[in-house]
């Protein structure tokens, strides 16, 4: 080392007596400070950029979330026009909606009538199989039990068809027998029955059967309807009733409204006994 650099360091040395290093000393002269202090400084610059690039990457990735964040539909413009292509008039925001509504019911009423017919086609199918399989046991029964069988079913539908114009002499005319058998079949399908089952019924006994559920029904409605209107509608003189009435009284103003009343009122009274006994 140079003398004057020597004589330099010594002066400026405030701890003479400690033994120094010439690199340690240059170091100092250079930064200012102690030497060992630096490289603390610089890990903890590094530790704080590395502390900062996951803050900003996490900043990224959340940025677009915000941004893509769904619209309140409150806050939806529905009269905001859309231009339509191929010079179509435009339409708003709400009518495409609606229009999109609609679309979906109709395809949920294609889906239905598609699956309807396809059980139709399955039933059909099945029906078809049936008859197949019963003709090829058909093909090993001899013509004479074909007949007999025949003669025996046709004696049976001979014999109700008497029992059942006894049971409806009024079935003698056809307009009648016609339109009491459609009364049947609207009763007969409100229990999941086709047409086609209730055609298949021949029994006097059945059809009988179904005849009077049907008039019930009818009386039964009529009565309904009646007692709405004169609940709502009172006879002149006669006030509603300001206070429920009990079972027992009930009965005996119907029975009353039976024996009195006019040729309406006494059905529908009648109509009411049935059903409440």
């Amino acid at each position: 080392m140079p003398p004057e650099l020597e004589t330099s360091y010594i002066a400026d040395d405030p701890h003479p007596d400690e033994p120094q290093s010439d690199i340690a000393a240059i170091s100092e002269l250079i930064t200012g400070g102690d030497p060992d202090e630096s490289e603390p400084q610089q890990d903890a610059a590094a530790e704080q950029d590395e502390q900062q690039l996951p803050e900003t990457a996490e900043a990224q990735d959340t940025a677009p979330e915000d941004a893509a964040a769904p619209t309140d539909p409150s806050q939806v413009d529905y009269d905001l026009e859309i231009p339509m292509p191929d010079g179509m008039e435009n339409m708003t925001v709400g009518q495409l909606k609606d229009h999109f509504r609609d679309h979906q019911d109709l395809q949920q009423e294609r889906d239905d009538w598609e699956a309807q017919q396809n059980e139709q086609q399955l039933e059909l199918m099945a029906a078809r199989r049936q008859l197949v399989e019963l003709a090829e046991m058909l093909k090993d029964v001899k013509p004479e039990v074909v007949d007999h069988v025949q003669q025996m079913q046709q004696r049976d539908d001979q014999q109700e068809a008497e029992l059942l114009l006894k049971t409806f002499p009024k079935w003698a005319d056809p307009d009648a027998k016609a339109a009491a058998r459609t009364e049947q079949l609207d009763t007969f399908k409100q229990y999941g029955f086709s047409e086609w089952e209730y055609s298949g019924i021949t029994d006097h006994r059945v059809i009988k059967a179904l005849h009077d559920l049907t008039q019930y029904r009818k009386r039964e409605a009529a009565g309904k309807a009646k007692r709405e209107q004169l609940q709502s509608n009172p006879p002149k003189g006669q006030k509603p009733p300001t206070r429920k009435q009990s079972p027992a009284q009930e009965r005996a103003a119907l029975i009353q409204r039976a024996k009195r009343g006019t040729s309406d009122d006494k059905t529908a009274a009648i109509s009411s006994l049935i059903s409440r006994s």
